[in-house]
C-alpha cells in the first residue's frame, strides 16, 4: 500500500530577488483604487456596482458598494443554456460582496513578481478545453484549481479581523473577468475584483475581445497599481498560446483619470470577512502576513525558504513525524519528512520556470506533505511562489493519498445524497463516482492500492 505522499504546486516561476518587505497597501491606497473604480461605474451609469479589494495574503481591506442599501442578487451563468437544476447554474442569489471578494483574491493569489495573472487569465485555463472552445483539445492546465482556496479548507484562515493569511476564497478561485491584481514597485501587494453587471460566469472564447463592464472597472481601479507590462499574461505562452490578461485597458476607459469623491458609509461589511469600513494592509512576508522567512527548513546556495506562520514568528506546519501510521507502523519520522521536502525545494531552486520573467529563471512552488489520512507533516515554499499554490499542493497530496488506499471506495460508497438546496441541488450519492472511476480505470480501481497521483 502507498503509506504518504507529496505534491509540489505545478506553478512554475522566475528568480525571487530584493522582496521588499515594505510594500503594502496603505488606506490612502485602497481609497484611491475604489475611488477610481467608482468613477469609471459612474460614468457607464452602473449604479448598484461592487468593488472589493484585498491585499496579497487574503485579508479584504474594503467592500464598497455604490448602492449599499439595495445589493444586487448575482445569477451564476456558465453561458451555455443549461437548464438551472444543474449544480449552481441559473440560480440568482445574494452574494455580490462575495464574488467581488473572490475576483480580488483570485488576481492576487495567481500573480507573483514574475507573472500577472486576471481572471480572465483564471477563465482560459481552468476549462475543460484549453483553449476554451478548441475541441479535442485537453483540458486547461489548472483545470479544477476553482475549487481551491475554499472556506472548507482546514489550512486556509478566515475571519473578519485582520490577521494571517493565506486566508480563504468564499466562492474559490474566480473564471469571471473583473478580478485584477494590484503592484507597487514591481510586487504584487493586493488584488481589485468589481461585479457590476449581475452575472457571475467565465468566458466561453478567447477568439474575440469582450468589453466586459466589471473587467472595465476594474482596469480604471488599478491605474497606477499596474504590474510590470513583461511579466503581465498576455506576454506569456503555454503549450504555444499566448495567455490573455484583459480584454480593455485604459484607452477603452470613460473616466480614464478621474477618481470619485468616496461616502465612508459605503465600505460595507461582510460577515466572516470583513467589517465595516477600510483598512491597509499587511506587507507579504512580514510576521504578521502568515508566510515568512524560515529560519528552521534550508536549502543550500539558494534565497531562502518561506513557511506559513503562525504571526508570531513560528511555523504552523514545521516538519513532523506521521500520525497515520506513525513511525513505528511504517510511517514517516520528522527527518524523513524534512528530507523529502528540502528535496523537493533544491529541484524547485534548480529547475527552469515555464510562465514567469524572465525567462530562465527557476521555478516558484508549494510543497505539501501528508500521512495516509491526510495530517499535515510540512507545508513550505519558495519565496515568490504564488499564494494560490498552497492550498492547491495540500489538495494533491491529500487526492493522491486518498485515491491510492485500499479503503477509499468503500468509505465513498459510505456518502449518501445531500440536498443542499432542497427541490434546487442535489448531490448524488458518492458511489456514482465510485462505478464511474471504476468503469473507466477498471473494476478494482480505490480498491486495490494502486498508487494515483
Amino acid at each position: 500500500m502507498i503509506r504518504q505522499f507529496i505534491k509540489v504546486s505545478s506553478v512554475a516561476s522566475l528568480m525571487w530577488s530584493n522582496l521588499a518587505y515594505s510594500e503594502s497597501l496603505t488606506l490612502a491606497d485602497v481609497d484611491q483604487i475604489v475611488s477610481q473604480a467608482v468613477a469609471e461605474a459612474t460614468a457607464h451609469v452602473a449604479d448598484d456596482a461592487v468593488i472589493a479589494v484585498v491585499d496579497r495574503m487574503g485579508n479584504v481591506l474594503g467592500v464598497y458598494a455604490m448602492n449599499p442599501s439595495a445589493l444586487p442578487d448575482v445569477t451564476i451563468s456558465s453561458g451555455r443554456g443549461i437548464p438551472t437544476g444543474n449544480g449552481l447554474e441559473g440560480l440568482t442569489l445574494p452574494i455580490t460582496s462575495l464574488a467581488t471578494i473572490s475576483k480580488a483574491i483570485t488576481g492576487a493569489y495567481l500573480s507573483s513578481s514574475g507573472n500577472a495573472f486576471t481572471s480572465r487569465t483564471a477563465s482560459q485555463i481552468v476549462q475543460e478545453n484549453f483553449n476554451p472552445g478548441e475541441h479535442g483539445q485537453p483540458g486547461g492546465p489548472l483545470f479544477g484549481v476553482q475549487f481551491s482556496q475554499l472556506p472548507c479548507s482546514d489550512m486556509m484562515r478566515f475571519g473578519e479581523e485582520l490577521g494571517v493569511g493565506p486566508r480563504r476564497s468564499p466562492l474559490g478561485i474566480s473564471a469571471d473577468p473583473g478580478g485584477l491584481p494590484l503592484y507597487k514597485n514591481g510586487q504584487v501587494v493586493g488584488g481589485v475584483g468589481v461585479l457590476a453587471d449581475g452575472v457571475y460566469g467565465l468566458d466561453l472564447s478567447v477568439a474575440d475581445f469582450d468589453r466586459d463592464l466589471d473587467e472595465m472597472i476594474a482596469v480604471a481601479a488599478q491605474q497606477d497599481f499596474e504590474p510590470p507590462e513583461n511579466i503581465k499574461s498576455h506576454r506569456i505562452a503555454v503549450e504555444g498560446k499566448l495567455l490573455r490578461y484583459a480584454d480593455v485597458n485604459e484607452r477603452f476607459l470613460r473616466a480614464r483619470g478621474a477618481s470619485a469623491t468616496l461616502d465612508n458609509a459605503n465600505y460595507i461589511p461582510v460577515p466572516g470577512y470583513a467589517p465595516a469600513g477600510r483598512r491597509a494592509g499587511l506587507a507579504y512576508g512580514s510576521a504578521a502576513s502568515g508566510i515568512t522567512l524560515s529560519d528552521d527548513i534550508d536549502v543550500s546556495g539558494t534565497d531562502g525558504v518561506f513557511v506559513l506562520s503562525d504571526g508570531a514568528g513560528n511555523n504552523r506546519y514545521a516538519p513532523r513525524s506521521s500520525l497515520a501510521p506513525s513511525p513505528s507502523s511504517g510511517g514517516m519520522t520528522a527527518e524523513e519528512v524534512r528530507t523529502i521536502l528540502t528535496q523537493a525545494l533544491t529541484i524547485a531552486f534548480r529547475a527552469r520556470a515555464q510562465i514567469r520573467r524572465p525567462f530562465g529563471s527557476h521555478a516558484q512552488v508549494s510543497v505539501s506533505i501528508v500521512d495516509t489520512e491526510a495530517n499535515i507533516l510540512a507545508i513550505a515554499r519558495t519565496p515568490d511562489a504564488p499564494i494560490f499554490g498552497t492550498d492547491v499542493s495540500l489538495q494533491k497530496a491529500r487526492t493522491a493519498t486518498f485515491a491510492s488506499r485500499p479503503t477509499t471506495a468503500a468509505e465513498l460508497s459510505q456518502v449518501a445524497s445531500v440536498d443542499l438546496l432542497p427541490g434546487i441541488l442535489t448531490i448524488p450519492p458518492l458511489s456514482t463516482y465510485v462505478e464511474a472511476v471504476q468503469s473507466f480505470v477498471g473494476p478494482t480501481a480505490l480498491a486495490d492500492g494502486t498508487a494515483f497521483c
